[in-house]
């Protein structure tokens, strides 16, 4: 079946597009393209896991932090996951394995949202005596999502480019990743 990629593009976008085709066709293979499949990691991977993670952080921190994170102890192990995502990720764009590359950034953005669901920010913010807990819970969700947002550049330059966009707002220091 012959698809254009214009009309591909135009359903959601270009980045959409080139993720889909990076994470279901390794480098230098063939694959088939089935509309379904697209508008399924469409809605998984970017609607409900990257939007959606994107979208709690940056409300849960504009309402109960007024959008100012800064560290309030030791990272938690969000950042033993980005370590390790980065290494992973550095290693398959090295060998142009794309598709793992891009795999290596969707972990952390899955360890991410299982982090959200387990420390429950929303809770923390009805406890006076967890402030520090819930900063720290938001500045580590934040920094996470920045590090796999730089590392999806290459691949989604817009939407990188927004999320960091979103995140700056946070005015989140760097992390030696």
């Amino acid at each position: 079946t012959k698809v254009d990629p214009v009309e591909a593009a135009e359903r959601f976008g270009a980045d959409p597009l080139r993720l889909y085709v990076i994470k279901e066709i390794a480098f230098g293979g063939d694959s088939d393209f089935s509309w379904e499949r697209y508008d399924e990691r469409y809605n998984v991977d970017l609607a409900n896991n990257l939007g959606n993670l994107v979208s709690r952080v940056s409300a849960i921190a504009h309402q109960f932090r007024d959008g100012r994170l800064v560290s309030t102890g030791s990272p938690g192990k969000l950042l033993d996951v980005a370590v390790e995502v980065f290494a992973s990720y550095r290693r398959a764009m090295d060998t142009f394995a794309l598709h793992e590359g891009a795999a290596a950034a969707f972990r952390l953005i899955d360890a991410t949202n299982e982090f959200i669901t387990e420390t429950a920010p929303w809770k923390l913010a009805k406890d006076p005596s967890a402030s520090d807990r819930l900063t720290q819970v938001l500045f580590d969700a934040a920094e996470a999502i920045r590090v796999a947002a730089v590392l999806l550049t290459p691949i989604m330059p817009a939407s990188s480019a927004e999320i960091l966009r979103r995140l700056d707002d946070f005015a989140l220091p760097a992390v030696g990743v």
